[in-house]
């Protein structure tokens, strides 16, 4: 009898047990699915070059070790293995080979797990360029070795990204000038020919140099943006065309995002007389310099911005909403204006840190270390901007914490000009660790709550303000003249020359206490703190 049991307990034991249990009776197909999500890919659109722990990327092979259908699943799926990880080179070179034919995705980055062999292993797989369909690379002195390997043409190559360590210039013939499905180039300081049959239909451009190397002249750099009509994104540093443009701009009716960045180089500007830009692009300039002479050129040029694409539309970038921030280190001064098209921005639209705060449509960052004002160059700045709509202004002009200097005088918040802001303008956001003596004559000044001074005889700055909002404002009364006091003082006194403030926020203030409240709500109808 136990013979006869005997071939049926051997066939038994043929069988995995893993077999028994339920994820193994996955067709192949969902299960190749699941894996999916497991894999250390680059996420859709990625635009850097993204550094892992090696626990990070060898994870996901433990898939492979846990059933024999498990394992067979994975070899079958080619796709599983197209994104090498260099820094183990042997196994980068097994993955190429279990991807077959499949299109890959380069990502290398430099780092202390790359070794020569890592190179070695990165130039075999550049050499598939039939099969490339990502090349993201982040590399010093090899960078050469890399692209000396990328010209042959790439049929399926969507996005390039190389950010070199040194200048470097691309081949005449790079990708052998045929890249058909290639539409996101990002360049650091690897500068690529400006009539680079590559530069054809991307909808990414984003060229960092260093301010001398492979500058365009006017026709190169106009040639190069009429190669590019649906341009979504268009990134600039330090690299500009090297005079105005004397042609009509050209019009880039899909470009969302526009950003130039520039130390100590005035042509930033001039990119701004090439292209015609819709009303939704949001803008992004961003300049250093030593002296502000090389702000004339930009802000003569600003208005353009705001100039209707075409003759036939009437459609215009309006700005409702308006924040100046004002920072110096006595080294350097800071100007930075964030402008949006709507008008409900949160009251913290003044802290970067702050994640409620909406990308704004336009964003002007000056720094400079010699030069006129603080006060002169902001209002030449802000004359350049239409604010005939605005609705809701935010000025932080001390916004750091922790710093023993006192504010340079040239940016003294009270010095804002009064006389270029609209009727239009009900909702007023000041935000800063200001003293209490430089809050008192700022918001006098500007006509917030009145002057101790006969009706008539000073201009009001924000006749039609209705809500007054003051951020991480400190009320304590250390200071030669105590803020709240004062602040009640005028208030009343605004309800005899001005239309009565509506609403008065207090958000993150300290130094005031439920009387204190009581007192305000004598002179304002609303205080919410």
């Amino acid at each position: 009898m136990a013979s006869e049991n005997k071939p049926l307990a051997v066939s038994s034991m043929s069988v995995s047990p893993n077999a028994k249990v339920p994820a193994c009776g996955l067709p192949a197909e969902i299960l190749s699915s699941i894996f999916k999500y497991c894999l250390p890919l680059p996420a859709a659109g990625a635009r850097k070059v993204v550094l892992r722990s090696r626990s990070q990327t060898l994870a996901w092979l433990t898939l492979t070790r846990v059933c024999r259908y498990w394992r067979t699943v994975a070899l079958n799926h080619p796709w599983m293995w197209t994104f090498p990880d260099f820094s183990f080179p042997e196994f980068a070179r097994e993955m190429l080979k279990r991807s077959k034919s499949t299109p890959l995705d380069i990502h290398y980055f430099e780092s202390r797990y790359m070794s020569p062999s890592s190179t070695e292993a990165l130039l075999e797989a550049l050499g598939h360029a039939t099969r490339l369909a990502s090349v993201h690379l982040s590399m010093g002195t090899d960078v050469d070795k890399a692209m000396a390997k990328l010209v042959e043409p790439a049929p399926v190559l969507h996005s390039l990204i190389v950010i070199s360590y040194v200048n470097y210039t691309l081949p005449a013939n790079f990708l052998g000038g045929s890249a058909p499905l290639l539409t996101s180039v990002e360049l650091h300081r690897c500068y690529l020919p400006w009539n680079s049959p590559v530069l054809k239909c991307l909808t990414i451009l984003s060229l960092k140099g260093d301010g001398s190397t492979n500058q365009p002249t006017p026709q190169q750099f106009r040639h190069a943006i009429q190669q590019m009509p649906s341009l979504e994104v268009l990134e600039l540093e330090n690299i500009f065309p090297t005079n105005k443009a004397e042609d009509p701009p050209i019009l880039l009716p899909n470009l969302q995002r526009l950003h130039l960045a520039a130390r100590n180089r005035f042509e930033c500007a001039f990119v701004l007389t090439y292209i015609s830009l819709p009303s939704t692009t949001n803008i992004h300039i961003d300049c250093r310099m030593q002296t502000s002479q090389y702000m004339s050129p930009l802000l003569s040029n600003i208005p353009r911005i705001f100039l209707p694409i075409s003759e036939s539309t009437a459609e215009t970038r309006v700005l409702r909403s308006l924040m100046i921030n004002g920072d110096s280190d006595h080294s350097e001064v800071h100007l930075l204006v964030k402008a949006w098209s709507q008008d409900e921005i949160p009251f913290d639209a003044t802290d970067e840190k702050s994640k409620s705060t909406p990308i704004p449509n336009l964003q002007l960052s000056l720094k400079w270390v010699e030069g006129p004002r603080f006060c002169i160059v902001n209002k030449a700045l802000l004359q350049t901007l239409p604010l005939t709509s605005l609705q809701t202004l935010h000025i932080a002009l001390y916004p750091r914490a922790g710093y023993s200097w006192s504010p340079a005088p040239e940016i003294k918040m009270e010095r804002l000009e009064m006389d270029i802001w609209p009727k239009t303008l009900t909702t007023l956001v000041v935000r800063g660790e200001y003293t209490t003596d430089e809050l008192n004559l700022a918001l006098k000044r500007w006509g917030i709550v009145g002057v101790d001074a006969p009706i008539g005889s000073h201009i009001m700055a924000f006749p039609s303000v209705q809500c007054l909002v003051l951020s991480n404002v400190n009320f304590d009364t250390y200071d030669s003249c105590p803020l709240l006091p004062s602040l009640v003082s005028a208030l009343r006194t605004r309800l005899i020359q001005l239309p009565v403030i509506q609403k008065l926020v207090l958000k993150q203030c300290t130094g005031y206490t439920k009387t204190d409240i009581e007192m305000l709500e004598k002179v304002v109808n609303d205080v919410e703190g």
